[in-house]
């Protein structure tokens, strides 16, 4: 099962603080992280911040694949992010496949993360793991 969901620490901002349902550190952080996988030669698109985290897609060797950033614990500055394939259930019934650039994608994420001074305590997760972890905190997030 891939590990598309990333919970991570941030030091970067002295406070993480919320105020009328957004959290400002989730747009910071998340156009910090669609601009590291821009300067790598991917596509970034429809970025937005929404009260649910920093939302936005990623095109990879022809296949897209959404992004979130959403703060899970403020108090300890941990940040989660999650990757999702934009394939339908008819186009992989169809035989499109896009493994290899999921697991690519996964990577550029993994090595963004582990290259800022800022990050630490990075934990990779699948889908049982993060519902197990944040189902009903964040039901929101993928």
């Amino acid at each position: 099962m891939v590990k598309n969901y990333v919970t991570f620490q941030c030091s970067k901002y002295p406070e993480i603080i919320e105020k009328n349902g957004y959290i400002e550190q989730e747009e910071l952080l998340g156009q910090n992280i669609a601009n590291e996988i821009a300067t790598r030669g991917l596509v970034v698109s429809l970025e937005s911040f929404i009260d649910w985290g920093f939302v936005f897609r990623s095109k990879f060797n022809g296949f897209e694949f959404d992004l979130i950033i959403k703060a899970v614990d403020i108090l300890e500055k941990r940040f989660a992010l999650s990757i999702t394939s934009t394939l339908n259930k008819i186009e992989k019934i169809l035989g499109k496949n896009d493994e290899s650039e999921y697991k690519g994608l996964i990577q550029i994420i993994d090595d963004i993360l582990r290259l800022s001074p800022h990050i630490k305590s990075i934990e990779w997760l699948n889908a049982e793991e993060w519902k197990e972890r944040f189902s009903e905190k964040f039901n929101k997030i993928r």
